[in-house]
């Protein structure tokens, strides 16, 4: 084989080479929250982004240990459920998702099985990955404490840890490396400050001004990922003699 014959094979290497997928940067869109004394039902708007991969994230809180969440609904598009946690006693947490939501103002609407106070944020987001969510999910809750962590490891770069969280005597804050990104009564919706890079273990954080009945519900999302580009023909390899 001469020089000319290595340098052929070089390039069929190269080029035979699939593209990597392009990653896009999860980013944040809108937020809002309400809250209820006494109802079987919550509803509050929030106007969606018109860009693609769209997901919303709807966090909430109701008095007392029962769970009594049916449902909720964006534009009048059904959420699925996360996951629920409670502390011994206190007040219950849920945390729910929904893919590709409307675009425009629409109403959430959190609807219960009996009459309690309902608290509740959502926030929505783009270049959301569009299947195989949330990725990772976990619960955490501490009846006696003035932090609390909820950790997952991600396993996709740059991905979204976001949670809702609150405490039951005192106001939650945003603990180390996470940023509250919708208030309610108690606590919020918080997410981790930084989209988690390089992948592996990651904290949501809140703290209190004291002791405190603490739980949370936090996931994963992975960003929009574009299609790998199709791999190129490689030349025929032409031997000289």
């Amino acid at each position: 084989m001469n020089v000319l014959s290595g340098i052929l094979i070089g390039l069929t290497i190269l080029l035979g080479l699939h593209a990597l997928p392009a990653t896009a940067a999860i980013t944040a869109d809108a937020s809002n929250s309400a809250q209820v004394a006494s109802a079987t039902s919550l509803t509050y708007s929030l106007t969606t982004t018109t860009a693609s991969n769209r997901l919303i994230v709807v966090g909430v809180l109701t008095v007392g240990t029962t769970d009594r969440v049916t449902g909720v609904t964006y534009g009048g598009a059904a959420l699925t459920r996360i996951d629920t946690v409670v502390p011994t006693s206190g007040n219950r947490i849920y945390l729910y998702y929904l893919l590709a939501p409307a675009t425009g103002a629409n109403d959430v609407v959190v609807s219960l099985s009996s009459s309690a106070q309902i608290i509740s944020a959502a926030a929505t987001f783009s270049d959301v990955h569009q299947s195989g969510q949330p990725t990772q999910q976990i619960t955490c809750s501490n009846d006696a404490a003035t932090s609390l962590s909820c950790t997952n490891t991600t396993t996709v770069d740059n991905s979204l840890h976001i949670g809702e969280f609150a405490g039951f005597d005192f106001v939650a804050s945003a603990g180390a490396g996470t940023t509250q990104i919708a208030a309610i009564s108690g606590g919020g919706l918080y997410k981790s400050t930084a989209l988690v890079t390089p992948p592996g273990s990651n904290s949501v954080t809140i703290t209190t001004g004291g002791t405190d009945k603490l739980a949370g519900v936090s996931a994963v999302f992975k960003p929009f990922a574009a299609a790998a580009a199709a791999a190129v023909k490689p030349p025929d390899i032409i031997q000289s003699e």
